[in-house]
């Protein structure tokens, strides 16, 4: 007895693992894959009660099949629709996470943005792209350094964790960021030169007493951010 209830459980196990290779590696795959076996699914149920004594004539069988068949296409290629657009937006965001900001507490005018730019700046805390580059808007001396100090510590202030530990493809990302949703000035951003005022900002934030945490602290105050 011992015997034949392992072989029926080894051979349980084997159908499982084939059941499981079939569904992950083939039905499962992909998307295209997923909708052909539903398709061929429901085509086979629709054939079945198609068949059934439901129907008194051949003609009401078919037409019955066909609709129901239509009907199921029409109902999963739009529910495919809505999965594949969802990930093409997903992978559209930014991979950032901002802190969640009431927008009515900001001191929109203290960042000197206008009515459409705030429409912008609220895309691009949703992760999404803006429509048109937001003017950031600087008197300085200098028309890179400072600028951009002041543009990282905003961002340093307004991102989960800060920028601290962005590193590699993020960092990357990061300035890609800044280059499609800002102008400095008017002007296009000096995206050779970003990476190492990135550095520089990085440095400045071990002094207490530099710019760079100065502008933080600015920044908390505009965007109505208290520390925890």
């Amino acid at each position: 007895m011992d015997k034949f209830t392992d072989y029926l459980a080894r051979l349980w196990v084997s159908l499982d693992d084939v059941l499981d290779n079939l569904i992950e590696r083939r039905i499962l795959k992909t998307i295209n894959s997923t909708f052909l076996f539903l398709i061929g699914f429901i085509a086979l149920i629709g054939f079945m009660i198609a068949v059934s004594p439901a129907f008194e004539s051949i003609f009401n069988r078919i037409i019955f099949f066909l609709c129901y068949v239509l009907l199921a296409f029409l109902i999963l290629t739009r529910a495919i629709i809505i999965v594949k657009k969802k990930g093409i937006k997903a992978r559209r965001l930014y991979p950032f996470i901002f802190k969640k900001l009431d927008l009515n507490m900001v001191d929109f005018d203290r960042l000197g943005l206008d009515a459409e730019e705030r429409i912008d700046f609220g895309l691009l805390l949703n992760r999404r792209k803006v429509q048109n580059k937001i003017n950031f808007k600087e008197k300085s001396k200098s028309k890179s350094h400072a600028n951009y100090r002041k543009l990282f510590s905003m961002f340093h202030v307004i991102i989960e964790n800060g920028l601290e530990e962005i590193i590699d493809t993020q960092r990357r990302v990061f300035i890609e960021m800044l280059n499609d949703s800002f102008l400095m000035n008017g002007d296009k951003l000096k995206v050779k030169t970003m990476d190492s005022s990135l550095s520089t900002w990085k440095g400045e934030l071990k002094d207490s007493k530099s710019s760079a945490n100065k502008y933080i602290t600015d920044y908390k105050l505009i965007f109505s951010i208290k520390d925890n």
